[in-house]
C-alpha cells in the first residue's frame, strides 16, 4: 500500500503541460526542463512536450544539445511535417553554427508554400513566414500583407502572428506599426514577456518615456527574461552607465552563457572603454558555437556607431558582409557609417543596394528620399570645407557659414592641438526631419 501511495503521489506531483509552459513563461527554465524530461521519459507522446524542451534550451543556451536533439526528433515523421518543429530545428542548427541544416530547416518549412505539405493550423502560416523572411528571397511586405494579416484577419487574437507583426515592424524600424501591434497584443496577453518586451522595444526608439511600464512588467513575470534584460543593459550603456550595464549582462549570462547578442554589447563596452583584449573575449564569446555568426559584429559596430566611433563601427559591419554577404541590417548600417565618414559614393551606392533587397526597410526608405533631395542642394568648397545647403540660404549667408567654419577651426585646432583633416563636409537642412534622417536614419531626434 505504501508503495502504490507513493506511486500515486508521484503522479499528482508530475507537472502538466500547462504547468510547464508556465514555468517556461515565469523563467523558471530549469522546472520546465525538468518537467518535459520527466513526461518524455513516461512515454507521453504530445509533440508539444518535446517542443518546450527544445525551446527552453534554446532559452538557456544549451545549443549543441538542443540541436541533438533535433536530430533525434527529425526521425519521426510528425516533426517533419510541423513547421514550429521544423522553425526550432532551424534555429537550433543555426546556433551552432551547421548552416547547411539551418538552410535545410527553412526549405522544408517553405514546401508548405509551394503545396508540398499541407497547412494543418495557422500558426503553420506564422512560421512559413518566419521562414520566407529568413531565407531573404521574398518581399517583407508581401509577407505581411499575405501570410501574417491573413492569420490575424481570420483570427485577431493570434499570438504568434501578433509577436511576428511586431517583430518584423521592430526590424524594419516602423516603430509606429510595432507599436499599435504590441499594444494590442498585450492587450490580449497582459502577462506575456515576449510581447510586454516588444512594446517596450518599439517605446524605447519612438517614445523612450513610454518604455518603462511594459519593460518593468515583462520583467516582473519573468526576471530572467533575456530579451528584457538585453534591453535594460542597452539602455544604461547609452546613459554611460558601464558599471551597471555589466551588472545586468553578468544576470544574463547566469540564464544564458552563450547569449550571442549580449556578448556583442559586451565586447562593445570594453571597446568603448578601451579594453581592447577584453573586447576581444567578449567578442569571441559570442561566436563560439557560430563562427560567423553576423548579428555579433553588426551589433558590436551599431553600438560603436552610436557612440560616434564610425570607423570602428564601420570595420565591424564590413566583417558582418565577410561572414554573410547577404545580411541586410549590416549593409545598411555600414551605409549610414560611410555617409558619416564622408565616403559618400559607397555609401549611397550601398544605402541603394540595401533598399533593392528589402523596400520595407523605413531607414534606407528615408536616406534614399532625403538623397533625392540633396541633388537640389548647391555646393561650396573653400578653405578645406565642403558645405551643401539649399540654394535660397546659400545666397543669403553661404559666405558667411564658410568664414565661421574657418574660424572656429583655427581656434580649436590650436586649443586641442590637433590637426584637422581635409575635407570637412557639412551639410545645412531646413528642416529638423532632414538633418534627423541624416544623422540617425529616421526623422525625431528631439534633444
Amino acid at each position: 500500500l505504501f508503495v502504490l501511495f507513493c506511486l500515486a503521489l508521484g503522479q499528482v506531483q508530475a507537472a502538466t503541460l500547462k504547468e510547464a509552459r508556465e514555468f517556461y513563461a515565469i523563467g523558471e527554465y530549469a522546472k520546465a526542463i525538468e518537467s518535459c524530461e520527466k513526461a518524455i521519459s513516461e512515454k507521453e507522446y504530445d509533440t508539444d512536450w518535446r517542443l518546450l524542451l527544445l525551446r527552453a534550451r534554446l532559452s538557456i543556451g544549451r545549443y549543441p544539445e538542443a540541436a541533438r536533439f533535433a536530430t533525434e526528433l527529425l526521425e519521426n515523421y510528425r516533426y517533419r511535417l510541423n513547421a514550429e518543429a521544423l522553425w526550432l530545428f532551424h534555429l537550433a542548427y543555426e546556433s551552432n553554427g551547421d548552416s547547411e541544416k539551418a538552410t535545410q530547416m527553412l526549405q522544408a518549412i517553405l514546401e508548405f508554400l509551394n503545396g508540398r505539405r499541407t497547412m494543418s493550423d495557422e500558426n503553420t502560416i506564422v512560421f512559413l513566414g518566419r521562414a520566407a523572411l529568413k531565407s531573404n528571397g521574398y518581399d517583407p511586405k508581401q509577407v505581411k500583407e499575405n501570410l501574417y494579416d491573413r492569420v490575424l484577419k481570420s483570427d485577431p487574437e493570434n499570438r504568434e502572428a501578433l509577436l511576428a507583426v511586431g517583430e518584423l515592424a521592430l526590424a524594419k524600424r516602423d516603430f509606429k506599426l510595432a507599436g499599435e501591434t504590441f499594444t494590442r497584443a498585450v492587450g490580449y496577453y497582459p502577462e506575456d514577456a515576449d510581447l510586454l518586451h516588444g512594446l517596450a522595444k518599439a517605446y524605447a526608439e519612438s517614445d523612450p518615456s513610454q518604455m518603462e511600464e511594459p519593460l518593468h512588467t515583462a520583467m516582473f513575470i519573468n526576471p530572467d527574461h533575456v530579451p528584457s534584460l538585453l534591453l535594460q543593459a542597452h539602455n544604461q550603456a547609452d546613459a554611460e552607465q558601464y558599471d551597471v550595464a555589466n551588472g545586468i549582462l553578468k544576470a544574463i549570462f547566469k540564464v544564458n552563457p552563450h547569449h550571442a547578442e549580449s556578448w556583442a554589447l559586451q565586447a562593445a563596452i570594453h571597446n568603448v572603454r578601451n579594453e581592447p583584449e577584453k573586447a576581444k573575449a567578449a567578442r569571441a564569446s559570442g561566436l563560439k558555437f557560430w563562427k560567423t555568426n553576423p548579428l555579433v559584429d553588426h551589433e558590436i559596430g551599431k553600438k560603436l556607431s552610436s557612440k560616434y566611433l564610425f570607423a570602428e563601427g564601420a570595420e565591424h559591419q564590413r566583417q558582418a558582409l565577410q561572414f554573410s554577404k547577404d545580411y541586410i541590417p549590416a549593409k545598411t548600417q555600414l551605409a549610414q557609417d560611410l555617409l558619416r565618414l564622408g565616403e559618400e559614393d559607397e555609401g549611397w551606392k550601398l544605402a541603394a543596394e540595401a533598399h533593392e533587397a528589402d523596400g520595407y526597410d523605413v531607414t534606407t526608405f528615408n536616406l534614399l528620399t532625403l538623397y533625392d533631395s540633396l541633388k537640389n542642394y548647391v555646393t561650396i568648397e573653400r578653405n578645406g570645407f565642403l558645405l551643401r545647403m539649399t540654394r535660397d540660404e546659400e545666397a543669403l549667408y553661404g559666405a558667411e557659414v564658410i568664414d565661421l567654419l574657418t574660424e572656429a577651426r583655427e581656434l580649436f585646432s590650436k586649443k586641442y592641438d590637433t590637426q584637422i583633416e581635409d575635407p570637412v563636409i557639412v551639410e545645412i537642412f531646413p528642416e529638423k526631419k532632414d538633418f534627423a534622417v541624416r544623422t540617425f536614419g529616421i526623422p525625431g531626434g528631439d534633444g
